[in-house]
């Protein structure tokens, strides 16, 4: 019986329950929640072939990097209203630039560097966040700042789409 089915299967069965007729427009409430991560590759690349069949999906979801890479488009609503409408490269775009280096570096000739519009913090030991319009010549500036200022690694720069989603939401979960 259907309830002696675990999570990730239930929503497999429904998953399949609403492609039966071949709808134009599906809608999907979480649909990877209790799925395992062979099940979700899965969903996604049944997912795949359902848009290339032209059918319209809209999705909720609270995995937005899992999301993100398998969609056209993203509302993000926070508190009952829609904030943002845009494709994930264009949420990640806007996102908040974290990056790491080795040692703890003195920010304000890095502040002065990037320039008004930016804020600079350094969240934990060796961990940074760049507020602000961030493009490739800030990244670059970063890093080049970085390495002339005694960092002896690599600059690692992170732009993702859950760190656009929690700026934009204010990072509160409730």
């Amino acid at each position: 019986p259907y309830r002696r089915l675990s999570g990730g299967e239930q929503q497999r069965v429904k998953i399949a329950v609403a492609l039966v007729g071949r709808p134009r427009l599906l809608i999907l409430d979480e649909p990877t929640t209790g799925m395992d991560p062979a099940a979700r590759r899965v969903f996604w690349t049944l997912l795949d072939e359902i848009r290339d069949q032209g059918v319209t999906t809209l999705m909720t979801t609270h995995q937005p990097d899992e999301a993100g890479t398998r969609v056209d488009q993203i509302a993000v609503i926070n508190r009952g209203k829609v904030i943002a409408d845009a494709s994930p490269a264009a949420l990640i775009d806007h996102a908040p630039v974290w990056f790491t280096c080795a040692r703890h570096l003195d920010l304000d000739p890095l502040r002065s560097v990037l320039g008004p519009g930016f804020e600079v913090v350094e969240v934990e030991p060796g961990r940074y966040r760049v507020n602000g319009d961030v493009g490739v010549s800030e990244i670059s500036a970063i890093k080049a700042w970085a390495v002339g200022h005694g960092s002896s690694q690599e600059v690692t720069v992170v732009r993702t789409l859950e760190e656009a989603y929690l700026d934009m939401t204010g990072g509160a979960a409730w």
